[in-house]
């Protein structure tokens, strides 16, 4: 590294003019003796502050090594780059006064400094010099926000956030904890202090934030600053004048006043139930570890007792500051630059024993010397000078985003102003052991702030982040701890600062207790009136709501009765489930074919007439329909005389079943429409439920000419056990109470034959076991068709006695090791069949499989296993798919069609005019026509034969890509039809296909815009050269027509079209 030597300060009374006659910038001229194979220097100016009034300002002293560090790192790590070339530096001192700097920023650049960093404190007269001689300057450590103004300043950036960019950080800390409302307390004698201040009002305006205090220090509180008695009553004062109009306090006057401020809180007693807060902005200090004590207590000028109300206070404190650095290399850094302190040029030593505090602004120093080196590096490259200072300011901006030294990731925005990393810290008071180390501590220590080290430590508790579009938001990372644990402060008291927005007179707590009670009362009534309601409801719904049926929409009418196919009327229960319908069962079949439902009808109808005192002997005579839809009905007589309301002799068990029946609803349940009573059936109720046009499966089973094969009796049985889509339905059953007042002794004892032996012995034994043997009973009636017990009812005494015989012997039980059931010798059986039904038969109902094991048997026997295909029913569902793939396959291969269709005739329409395309798509013949004005526009590239020749035939390709590209989006935004292109000509008209007045206009504006355009296209193999372009253009009449088969293109004819092209290649 080498380093040129200037005089530490210079006089007021410096000569410009004489310098400006001697000044040379090259650096051969200031240094003649050096050889030719030096590296040409690039020479950069540091201005800083040594010896300036106030010494916590003289940053000079502390951190200049860090310049020479870069300097070092820069011209040796990272030759590469300045191309070959070093960094040399030039410093002056500027005492932080504004005309040293100037003279120094002048001295500088008469020496040949092409950059400035710096300068301390005061940079807005230097920053205009720098910005008049185009030569960037970039401050390390100058909050002036006047020089964020890029047009008055544009070669001016700065490493150090100003001092109001923290203003952003703190209004979203107060969003994070909705503190809508807050107060500023600020010593107005700081400038900075009162510029924050300012950006507060205006940006907490624009937030819809309100400034509920803003409280400056008066003039009196010098005496806190000079430690004088008078400090803690002015304090006090500014506690009494706000504390009724905010909750939550932003301070803003330095770690030397915060103490004052806290003890006047505390001593008002407003901090003990955690109700305020205090916000600290501390944009000055630097946050350590083990400094972190700095913050409350910076003097021994506070008695223990106050010591430790400051301590307790801190509680509702939290700290806004400088991030801490996060990077591990930094410990590292902070020692380089001690050491380079000490190096030439600065030559600067430690006093004492002590080694000095590197502050932040090193890393900004350093950081800004790296920028400019990098932003350099892209400028050289791009073949500019390093003499434009507003270039290499406007690549430091570009980046957006660097790391700094110190780990963090730095934000710059369009101004060239780093938008700072700052951490919201909280003062935590260390445990109890750790305080009586420090008691023991202090009596054999001098020092009052090591107990103050020991006492307190910050706890980070969050950070803030930015997103793409510069908004900031705050990231909590650590628990905040309040004074009342998770119970984050309100900026506004629940009744307001002055208690108006709550009553809190004894009437209003008098309302409040009876309001409680009429609301009370209010819910327990609503709840005893909703239980009431539903219990009203449910006895309506029993009454009748839901299963009495307008005698209004019942239509009876006379019918033949050869044509009665009703479900119900016309069959009897001949088989039951005990679970839950142990009386009048059937199974109706849905899908099975009608051609022999006639003939049997009028068998079955005799035979019930015959048969049944429920019904009324004249009930076949009709047909009932329901709302237009016939119905199936079943008429069950009362024992009791008429009265005027014959409703009233249902009882309230009689309703509650038919509700049931109306509620019940199963695919495989015939389903009830409800009850009626009509006067053509008295003393009688009339049941309704769901017609089933098949008839029953008695029907079935008993019409011999219906041939039932293997195949169809094992679908029967399988949808019975597994409940299938449609085919067998369970009716008749239910109602109880109405089938014991209307009983048929014979009927009765016929419905006996389906019992379990349990239940015959007792008929409350009712549970699936009981069922298992119903369902045995009918399996077999469905393999040998001959009814239970091979018994068909008939009106006979004999059979009367001979089915009483047959349930008597079943109820007994085994007699000489033999049951009674029924006959399975009578035919043929498989093995299996007679096994399975044995199992369903037998005597101890454990023993009976379940309905599950059933099923999982008929999988395994050969004789019930179901059809692969259902029947019917798996064809129609096979038949359905079939057809809904077709449909879909059909309409995707429409919509891919007319997908093709729109890209044929997007990609012809971009071939030809979209006129000529559609009349060419019709089949059409394109007549040729006669355009009497129009404007025709040729141009080609200068140069372009020697241009190809020197290229490759790829990059000639990608080239013209390029330049046609650009051209046709200036063409799509005129009124211009783009004809042809051949090589490097490129051929436009406008006035045709579609005519229009302003074909000159149109094309002469295109014209303009591709000259414009063509003065910025870079060729990607040649980007050093640039194009001229050569342009013809004429107004006058073409004819246009399509010319050819093969491949159409749409020709201009004329002598405009050669007249145009003769302007074009004979154009200078």
């Amino acid at each position: 590294m080498k380093i040129s030597l200037s005089p530490s300060a210079v006089s007021h009374d410096y000569r410009l003019v004489n310098h400006l006659q001697i000044r040379h910038r090259y650096h051969q001229h200031h240094h003649p003796n050096e050889t030719v194979n030096q590296k040409l220097p690039i020479i950069i100016g540091y201005l800083t502050n040594f010896y300036g009034r106030h010494s916590s300002n003289r940053q000079g002293l502390v951190i200049s090594g860090a310049i020479s560090y870069a300097i070092d790192q820069i011209n040796n790590e990272h030759s590469d780059w300045l191309n070959g070339r070093e960094l040399k530096l030039l410093y002056n001192d500027t005492s932080a006064i504004s005309i040293n700097g100037t003279s120094a920023v002048i001295w500088q650049w008469l020496s040949g400094a092409v950059a400035f960093f710096g300068p301390e404190d005061t940079c807005e007269v230097e920053a205009t010099i720098a910005g008049a001689l185009n030569l960037p300057m970039i401050s390390y450590k100058c909050a002036s926000s006047i020089v964020s103004n890029k047009d008055l300043y544009p070669t001016f950036a700065r490493t150090h956030p100003p001092d109001v960019i923290v203003v952003r950080s703190v209004l979203a800390l107060l969003q994070y904890y909705q503190w809508e409302k807050f107060g500023i307390v600020w010593y107005k004698r700081s400038e900075k202090f009162a510029l924050i201040v300012s950006t507060i009002r205006s940006m907490a305006q624009e937030q819809n934030f309100e400034i509920t205090v803003d409280s400056p220090f008066d003039d009196e509180f010098e005496c806190c600053i000079q430690h004088k008695y008078c400090c803690g009553k002015n304090w006090y004062d500014v506690v009494e004048k706000t504390y009724k109009k905010t909750r939550i306090y932003l301070f803003l006057g330095g770690a030397s006043l915060l103490p004052h401020f806290l003890l006047a809180l505390k001593s008002r007693g407003l901090l003990e139930n955690g109700d305020y807060v205090v916000i600290s902005i501390e944009v000055d200090e630097d946050y350590f570890a083990n400094q972190s004590y700095g913050f409350i207590i910076q003097r021994n000028d506070h008695t223990e007792y106050e010591e430790n109300a400051i301590y307790e206070a801190s509680r509702s404190l939290l700290i806004l500051t400088r991030s801490l650095p996060e990077s591990p290399n930094y410990p590292h850094f902070v020692e380089k630059v001690r050491e380079y302190n000490k190096l030439p040029p600065f030559c600067l030593k430690d006093s004492m024993s002590l080694k000095r505090h590197i502050t932040y602004y090193a890393s900004y120093l350093y950081d800004a010397v790296i920028l400019y080196a990098q932003a350099l590096s892209q400028v050289l490259s791009e073949g500019y000078s390093e003499y434009d200072g507003q270039k290499i300011i406007e690549k430091i901006i570009a980046k957006r985003r660097y790391q700094s030294i110190t780990g963090a990731w730095m934000n710059i925005d369009r101004n060239g102003d780093v938008q700072g990393n700052y951490t919201v810290l909280q003062p935590v008071i260390r445990s109890s052991e750790h305080l009586e180390f420090e008691r023991q501590r202090r009596q054999s220590s001098k020092s009052r702030n090591s107990r103050a080290r020991l006492m307190v430590k910050m706890n980070p508790i969050g950070l803030f982040e930015y997103d793409s579009n510069e908004t900031i938001s705050f990231v909590q990372i650590n628990q905040v701890d309040w004074v009342r644990p998770g119970h984050v402060p309100l900026d506004e008291p629940p009744c307001g600062f002055d208690d108006n927005d709550c009553d809190n007179t004894k009437d209003a707590r008098v309302r409040e207790i009876v309001t409680a009670i009429l609301m009370a009362i209010f819910i327990a009534t609503l709840i005893i009136i909703i239980i009431t309601y539903r219990g009203w409801k449910n006895e309506q719904e029993i009454d009748g709501l839901q299963w009495k049926v307008s005698r209004d929409d019942v239509q009876i009418k006379h019918k033949s009765r050869t044509n009665l196919s009703n479900c119900d009327s016309g069959s009897f229960d001949f088989h039951h489930f005990q679970q839950h319908h142990p009386h009048h069962q059937q199974y109706h079949l849905e899908e099975i074919g009608s051609d022999h439902r006639e003939r049997n009808d009028a068998s079955r109808t005799e035979r019930i007439s015959n048969n049944s005192d429920l019904l009324n002997s004249k009930e076949d005579d009709f047909e009932i329909t329901y709302k237009g839809v016939v119905v199936s009905f079943k008429v069950l007589k009362f024992n009791k005389k008429s009265s005027t309301n014959p409703y009233d002799y249902l009882t309230r068990e009689n309703k509650l079943e038919m509700k049931w029946l109306k509620e019940m609803h199963h695919q495989n349940i015939n389903v009830f429409i409800g009850a009626t009573i009509h006067e053509k059936f008295p003393c009688s109720v009339l049941l309704l439920s769901e017609y089933c046009a098949k008839g029953s499966l008695r029907d079935v089973l008993e019409n011999e000419e219906i041939r039932l094969d293997e195949e169809f009796m094992s679908s029967l049985v399988h949808d019975i056990t597994c409940g299938s889509r449609f085919v067998v339905k369970l009716n008749d059953f239910g109602l109880f109470s109405f089938r014991k007042e209307n009983p048929d002794p014979q009927i009765e004892l016929y419905n006996k034959l389906w019992k379990a032996p349990e239940t015959l012995r007792n008929p409350e034994v009712i549970g699936p076991e009981s069922d298992m043997y119903s369902f045995g009973i009918i399996l077999h009636e469905i393999i040998i068709r001959q009814g239970p017990f091979a018994i068909k009812l008939i009106n006979d005494d004999v059979l009367f006695e001979e089915l009483q015989k047959i349930v008597d012997e079943v109820r007994a039980g085994p007699r000489n090791n033999q049951l009674r059931r029924p006959d399975i010798t009578i035919t043929e059986l498989h093995d299996d069949t007679i096994e399975i039904i044995n199992a369903c038969w037998h005597e101890d109902p454990r023993q009976r499989p379940t309905i599950d094991a059933f099923r999982s048997k008929l999988k395994a026997y050969k004789k019930f296993r179901p059809p692969p295909e259902k029947l019917m029913e798996n064809m129609v569902k096979l038949m359905e798919v079939y057809q809904n793939q077709l449909e879909d396959l059909v309409y995707k291969r429409t919509q891919q069609l007319d997908d093709e269709k729109r890209k044929t005739e997007t990609l012809l329409y971009q071939m030809l005019p979209e006129s000529v395309a559609r009349q060419l798509i019709c089949g059409h013949t394109v007549i040729p026509e006669i355009f009497e004005n129009v404007t025709i526009y040729f141009s080609d590239i200068v140069g372009f034969t020697k241009l190809s020749a020197s290229s490759t035939p790829m990059e000639v390709v990608t080239f013209l890509n390029d330049l046609y590209c650009l051209f046709d989006l200036i063409v799509s935004q005129y009124n211009v039809y783009k004809v042809e292109t051949i090589g490097d000509a490129y051929m436009v008209v406008s006035g045709l296909p579609i005519r229009n007045e302003l074909h000159c206009s149109e094309i002469a504006s295109m014209a303009l815009e591709m000259l414009d355009a063509i003065k910025t296209f870079q060729i990607r193999h040649r980007p050093e050269q640039h194009l001229q372009l050569r342009i013809g253009i004429h107004t006058g009449p073409v004819v246009a027509g399509v010319v050819g088969t093969k491949m159409p293109r749409y020709c201009l004819f004329g002598d405009t079209v050669n007249t145009a092209s003769r302007m074009e290649s004979n154009g200078i």
